[in-house]
């Protein structure tokens, strides 16, 4: 008997399909807490007691899951995983999915029995651009996707509403076309959307229709999401206002989602997992709930980081209240400029922030304190902050109820659990509002919580938090922080620069990693980072005048490169530019420091201790460390100074428990000023530059030889002196902007900025250093560095500067260091054979007697004092020098090994060995001693240096 009741049917097929398209997203919600490990994401299995993560895993590529460590434990496919996680049967897991997904989760009802072979596949819904997701019952077609090369050609018009005025094209993420929207502009009624897609005939054939793709569905413009990793995501309501966002901002990527704002819900936001995502809704009542519902998907995503635009940042770039409905198209429309808009876009004051809502004891509200007490964070009303919300228990009825609320602090959210990078160090990543209004974000290190929490209290009013003058309430503080347990972790590390795929700086992360990144409080604080002006400024007045300057090229070059270090593994170094006081070098060190933040603050005196020094260059890690006035170091340190800031290690230290504390590491590529060299500064210490300490810190002579000191061209006009005070003031007023848009393009092309680097290097070494000493090609290979950080900064469009000009600067830099050192070769050898000559030249007269005129037997011959040896004099050749072997070896070469100074004396000539095995020579004196000495010859003052 067949019945007549209506036959349901769950879409398992689309449903499979939908959840596979957006795995990512399933696997986050249900299975949260994992970690890639290339298309496999691992995590501990619910359903048994797992130790850690990796035994069970799921494939985002081929769709398999299980435990190797339980074999029945396995299955294919997203439907499956969700029943074994939930523990339900497959129907219900796959009405879950559905849920979550925003899909229909069932096919229409048909009557009667179906028969064998009969299949109802769903027909997309006609008509225009609708959200609505229901299917009919007819089973008619089934949607393609990506469109073949093979697809009819598309339609030209709406049969209703004639050409479209407007068409956008959605791709895939390999850059595939997928479906389109299209818009139209009646000449009687609003403006109509409508689908662009291609169904396959249950015959076979292709055909497009007017219906829309089955959720959920790609962002728009989703292969530049994909392509520019390190950009910050900005979200607008429809096509055309991201069209306009692309136009006008260059260190944005811009997307929306298909359909407009009512169905943002239908799209796949997983692209934004990791990313810092921004929202610009249209300054209407729709807009504002478009913003809510996308920030909220973007959250479920796993951006690490959302906002919102204020209504109030807008205002005050239009200068005047906005119409209903304003949005970025409008702004470009009104004749605002791209500049204005990205500065407004660059200022946090501009924005929203929105975080996770907090889960059962989560951020915002702490357990129980006591009996019934609780804490409850007020971000609204007179005096915002964190309160306690005592128990009051009446004494004759004992009724609970709740008492006035106690002010703990000012406002103080919990974000993140944080932990480094072998998870033995943990803290809490927290957001404050400072009395001005501006919230920040500092991460605290869980050992703050002992004793009784004195630094923690000086670490957050330091960072700008008011806390209560009570002490049973400052107390109550760390009874809040610790007993808010928010789900989300971040990983915490301890200096700048490159953590993975991502570029870490001290205000922001750029790139995109797979969980959130945090820079520990300590190391925060340390490079004083900041923007001002526009990036278009900054190229106009500072980089495109330094064009034809190798000096000032170079100088903005060491900058570029700093960062290319952790990129290629590259040691770090230094450069110093010497000259006079007049010569620009102040100018050129803040012209450096504008493409970080505020020169008159990120630029440092050198004027430090070691251990100062240490702490500024932890600071600036795979960022350039600027030095003024190298001859203000203490002597004794100068040359510590150059090991320490070029090796990246501090020298090792104890803990109160006897143990060496764990050191903290850098790379930086250090550029100082001065009037003296390294060289000099050592010198006035006694002592003299290892050879190793030159090779770290290179010497560059500032004055060009121009006749314009440190400049080779000046604008028209304009003399050196006002040439340089033009340079200070426009570094003065826009700064900062820059970094941020060249990391950005690193992110985006690591291998290519690999490329190019081993590529200038190689080419640099062989053209300026191919015959020189191993230090020689060093140096080179540093300058090509430097050279290759400047073309990457042109190529990322950030200079201006024509192609190969960062090249030939540092090949004029490099030019002039080596006619300064005065020779090729390595140092060591030159400077072992200048330490003897100068001995000789020195003491010649007075600590070595005449051969010919030996004081026992002749009266008239001078007494010398501190002898150390005999001086023979041959007209035709000169003096040869026989020195007494523990002067030669003690004396001469202190601070050298006197073998290979020997060695080395030998090699050129200027020693008279007894053989080739003993360097020394048996010799009968004139006073009628015999001795071991160094003979050295004549030819010690002819050696080339």
């Amino acid at each position: 008997m067949v019945s007549d009741e209506p036959k349901v049917r769950i879409d398992f097929d689309r449903i499979e399909a939908a959840g596979r398209a957006a795995i990512m997203r399933v696997l986050e919600r249900y299975l949260p807490g994992g970690k890639m490990s290339g298309p496999r994401y691992e995590v501990r299995n619910p359903r048994r007691d797992d130790s850690h993560v990796g035994n069970f895993d799921y494939h985002t590529v081929k769709h398999v899951w299980g435990d190797f460590a339980a074999s029945e434990h396995k299955g294919k496919g997203a439907i499956s995983i969700l029943a074994f996680v939930l523990g339900v049967d497959r129907p219900t897991a796959a009405r879950e999915l559905a849920r979550f997904l925003g899909l229909p989760a069932e096919l229409a009802p048909r009557p009667g029995r179906r028969g064998k072979g009969q299949n109802v596949e769903p027909a997309a819904h006609d008509g225009q651009l609708s959200t609505s997701g229901q299917l009919t019952d007819a089973p008619t077609e089934t949607w393609v996707s990506p469109i073949p090369d093979d697809a009819p050609r598309a339609p030209r018009g709406h049969p209703k509403y004639g050409r479209a005025t407007g068409a956008w094209v959605f791709k895939d993420a390999e850059g595939r076309q997928s479906f389109v929207t299209e818009r139209y502009d009646p000449p009687e009624g609003r403006k109509q959307f409508s689908w662009l897609t291609l169904w396959r005939q249950p015959d076979g054939s292709l055909k497009w229709g007017r219906k829309g793709p089955p959720a959920p569905r790609s962002l728009y413009l989703l292969p530049e999401i994909k392509e520019r990793a390190g950009a910050p995501v900005l979200i607008l309501e429809g096509e055309k206002k991201a069209d306009a966002a692309t136009r006008l901002l260059t260190s944005w990527v811009s997307t929306s989602a298909a359909g407009g704002a009512a169905s943002a819900g239908q799209s796949d936001w997983s692209p934004l997992r990791g990313r810092d995502a921004a929202v610009w809704p249209d300054a209407d009542e729709p807009g504002a709930t478009f913003a809510q519902t996308v920030a909220k998907l973007a959250i479920e995503a796993g951006a690490s980081r959302v906002r919102i635009l204020k209504v109030q940042a807008l205002e005050a770039l239009r200068g005047s209240p906005l119409p209903k409905g304003w949005d970025i198209a409008d702004a470009s429309e009104e004749g605002i400029a791209a500049d204005a808009i990205a500065a407004m876009l660059d200022r946090g004051e501009s924005w929203e922030q929105v975080h996770p809502k907090a889960k059962g004891r989560g951020r915002g509200q702490g357990r129980a304190q006591g009996r019934g007490a609780r804490f409850e964070l007020i971000e609204h009303g007179d005096k915002p902050g964190v309160y306690r919300i005592p128990a009051v228990v009446d004494r004759h009825t004992g009724v609970e109820s709740e008492g006035a609320p106690e002010f703990i602090a000012s406002p103080i959210r919990v974000l993140a659990r944080t932990r480094d990078l072998s998870a033995s160090e943990w803290g809490l990543l927290l957001e404050l509002r400072n009395p001005e209004g501006q919230w920040r974000e500092l991460t605290i290190p869980a050992r703050l919580f002992g004793r009784d929490g004195a630094d923690l209290r000086e670490l957050l009013l330091d960072a700008g938090v008011e806390l209560s003058t009570d002490r049973n309430r400052r107390a109550a503080l760390l009874d809040y922080l610790a007993e808010t347990t928010p789900d989300e972790f971040a990983r915490s590390v301890a200096r700048t620069g490159w953590f993975g795929s991502v570029f870490v700086l001290p205000d922001r992360v750029i790139g995109q990693a797979p969980e959130r990144v945090v820079l520990t409080g300590s190391a925060s604080n340390g490079a004083r980072l900041g923007q001002l002006g526009t990036l278009a400024d900054w190229r106009e007045r500072i980089a495109m005048p330094a064009i034809g300057n190798s000096r000032l090229v170079f100088g903005l070059s060491a900058g570029f490169a700093a960062p290319v270090l952790g990129l290629v593994g590259a040691e770090g170094g230094g450069v110093g530019f010497v000259g006079t006081s007049t010569a620009g070098k102040t100018t050129v060190l803040n012209c450096i420091g504008s493409l970080y933040g505020p020169p008159s603050a990120y630029v440092r005196q050198a004027r430090s201790t070691a251990n100062a020094l240490e702490g500024l260059a932890a600071a600036h890690s795979d960022m350039a460390l600027l030095l003024d006035e190298l001859g203000a170091l203490d002597p004794k340190e100068a040359g510590v100074m150059a090991y320490v800031l070029a090796n990246g290690q501090p020298k090792s230290r104890q803990r109160a428990d006897g143990l060496l504390r764990e050191a903290t590491t850098w790379r930086t590529i250090f550029v100082v000023t001065g009037e003296k060299t390294l060289a000099d500064i050592v010198a006035e210490s006694g002592q003299t530059l290892a050879p190793g300490q030159g090779v770290r810190l290179v010497d560059v002579p500032a004055d060009t030889g121009s006749g314009h000191q440190m400049f080779e061209r000046l604008p028209a006009g304009m003399s050196a002196e006002q040439f340089a005070n033009a340079l200070r003031t426009a570094s003065e007023a826009c700064y900062g902007t820059a970094l941020p848009a060249y990391l950005e393009f690193l992110t985006g092309h690591m291998d290519k900025a690999r490329r190019l680097v081993a590529e200038v290097q190689r080419a640099f070494v062989e053209r300026m250093a191919a015959d020189a000493a191993g230090q020689v090609k060093r140096v080179a290979g540093r300058f090509a560095l430097i050279g290759a950080g400047g073309e990457l900064g042109t190529l990322a469009g950030v200079t201006g500067w024509p192609q190969g000009e960062a090249i030939e600067a540092a090949e004029r830099c490099f030019a002039a260091w080596l006619e300064r050192r005065g020779h090729r070769g390595a140092a060591e050898p030159v400077a072992m054979v200048e330490q003897v000559r100068h001995f000789l030249a020195a003491h010649g007269d007075g600590r070595f007697s005449d051969w010919d005129r030996n004081a026992m037997t002749d009266d008239r011959a001078p007494k010398t004092l501190l002898r150390a040896g005999f001086r023979k004099h041959v007209p035709a050749e000169g003096s040869s020098y026989f020195v007494f072997g523990e002067v030669f070896q003690r004396e001469i070469c202190k601070g050298l090994d006197h073998r290979a100074v020997a060695k080395e004396l030998a090699r050129i000539g200027a020693l008279l060995p007894e053989s080739a095995n003993c360097l020394s020579r048996r010799e009968r004196l004139p006073d009628g001693t015999h001795a071991r000495v160094y003979r050295i010859t004549p030819k010690i003052f002819d050696a080339a240096t």
